[in-house]
Parts: structure tokens; sequence; C-alpha cells
């Protein structure tokens, strides 16, 4: 064990996110005096957090900090075993504050402890332009957001700063169009928009108008929710802000939803999408990331259970 890197104490917290939503919150010491802290969202139905929180804190006491795959492969086993937690909420503050405890109790920035010494490469951010589904505040997209992602950008700050361009170009589209620019709550501006395609229209617009080729300089991204679309009893992704738009019924089976993101694909430059089908449909998934896979990312959500 690394001298000074013994994990002394776990404390626990609930608290709430940004949204008002749960979180809970991990703060481990070790034996030296560094400390490391981390705040996870919980998800729907997490269970007994309280006793997640405690059997989690117990399980790790006395472990190597350094060691962060072993301290993860503690936790992972605790929660398998006791069957406490439905979600990774709290498994993973734990982990996340192991390592900057340890980054800490070696005097090091975090980057470097996780990185090595070998340069790495800042994530790309992305940006939320406009929200729809549980987000939009009722409005008529279905789909949660439509992000950007400034992949042509020398550094994070960067591509950030072209983030925030596109924004406030897209707010002058949306005025000088009578849509209003209210935003929902990820950020991202609620229109009243026809689909998804006149979204990511305006969202195009906006790249360009600030000197970006779209596809080269920034991409997009789509969180589809698909999860909060999909009807168990029908099989059938419901659309019912297109339908409202449109007046006629709008709906897409597995096979349509396919169809409907490689037309997306067609049109716009989309290198990710986020739920794009029910996180029950296994063989949907497969089929999704055979098909499409090699055009763009596509990523799930998975739960504890």
């Amino acid at each position: 064990m690394t001298e000074g890197l013994e994990i002394i104490e776990v404390t626990g917290r609930r608290l709430f996110d940004s949204e008002g939503l749960p979180a809970v919150e991990a703060e481990v010491e070790l034996e030296n005096g560094a400390r490391g802290r981390a705040m996870v969202a919980l998800c729907e139905n997490s269970g007994n957090t309280d006793q997640m929180m405690e059997v989690l804190s117990e399980c790790v006491l006395f472990e190597d900090a350094s060691d962060q795959r072993g301290v993860d492969k503690i936790l992972e086993e605790t929660v398998s075993s006791v069957g406490t937690a439905k979600c990774g909420g709290f498994l993973t503050a734990v982990s996340m504050a192991v390592s900057r405890a340890a980054a800490a109790g070696l005097g090091m920035p975090l980057y470097r402890y996780l990185g090595g010494t070998a340069p790495g490469r800042l994530p790309v951010p992305m940006m939320t332009m406009i929200s729809g589904g549980r987000y939009g505040k009722n409005n008529s997209l279905d789909m949660e957001s439509y992000m950007v992602v400034p992949v042509g950008a020398a550094s994070f700050r960067e591509g950030a700063a072209r983030c925030m361009e596109v924004y406030q170009a897209l707010k002058r589209l949306l005025t000088i169009s009578g849509h209003q620019t209210g935003v929902g709550e990820d950020g991202g501006f609620v229109p009243d928009l026809r689909n998804s395609e006149e979204a990511l229209e305006y969202v195009m617009k906006a790249m360009t108008l600030c000197g970006c080729e779209p596809g080269k300089d920034m991409c997009m991204a789509i969180g589809a929710g698909a999860g909060a679309l999909y009807h168990e009893g029908t099989g059938f992704y419901q659309f019912k802000g297109e339908s409202r738009m449109t007046g006629v019924p709008v709906e897409r089976d597995r096979n349509d939803m396919m169809a409907f993101y490689i037309r997306l694909m067609d049109g716009f430059p989309v290198c990710a999408v986020f739920d794009g089908l029910a996180e029950s449909d296994a063989e949907g998934w497969g089929l999704l990331t055979k098909i499409l896979g090699n055009r763009a990312v596509f990523i799930g959500q998975h739960q504890y259970r």
C-alpha cells in the first residue's frame, strides 16, 4: 500500500442537484489528510439511499486509494452481494471521490493522476441548443435535446467559445422568426417547431452564421430520450408533439426509428445520439449499432437493478 493513502473515512450526504433533483455526495479522507469529494445525481427508484451510502462507505475503509481498480471492484461486488442499490449513484460518487483524494494525496492534478505522464486530449464539449421532451416546458419537440459538438476546435476553451457563439446566433435566428427564446431545464431554447428536422435546420444555420463549416468545424448530437417516447403496450414510439404540429398521428416502430435516424444523418452532420431506443430493446440496440454504428456514436442508458 502506498504510504499515507489508506482510506480512513468515507462520508455520504444526501443533496439536491442544480435542477432540484435528489443527489448524493461522497467525501473520502486519507491517512495523510488528503480529501476528495464528488456528487452524482440519483436515478429514479434509487432504493434505500441511506442504507446504500452506509454499506458502500464501510466496504472501502482501510483500502489503498491509489488502487482504483481494486476499490471499484470492491464497490461493485458489494452492490451485487447486498442488493441495496437500484442505481450506481453513490457507487460512482465514492469511486470519483477516491480518485480525487488519491490525486490530492500524491500532490498531483487529477488529470495527470488519471492520465499518466503521456499527453492526453481533453473531452470535446457538447452544448444544448434546443430543448424538447421533458426539458422543453411542454413545447412541440418530442426529443429531449439538440446539441452542437465543436469537433474542429483546437482546445476545450476554443470549443466552448464556439458553442456560445452558435448559441447566441441561434437566439437571434429564433427571435427574427418569431419564436420564443425562453430556455428549458437543460439550458436550450424551447421553440414550438414542426419536427426534429426544423430544429436541426435552425442549429445548422446558426453554425453557418458563425463561420463554422458543418461536419468539419462542428457536428451535432441528439438526446433522443426514446425511453420516454416508447409505449410498452403497443411497441411504438409516440411523437405527440409532432402529431400536434402536423395534425397527423406520428408513431414509429423500431425500424421506423432507425430510418428516422438515417434521414437525420443524411441531412445533418449528426455524430452522436443519446438514448436512441428504449432501454429494454436489447435486440434493437444491437441492430442500431450494427447498421449505423459506423456513422455516429449511439449511447444508451443503463441503470443498476
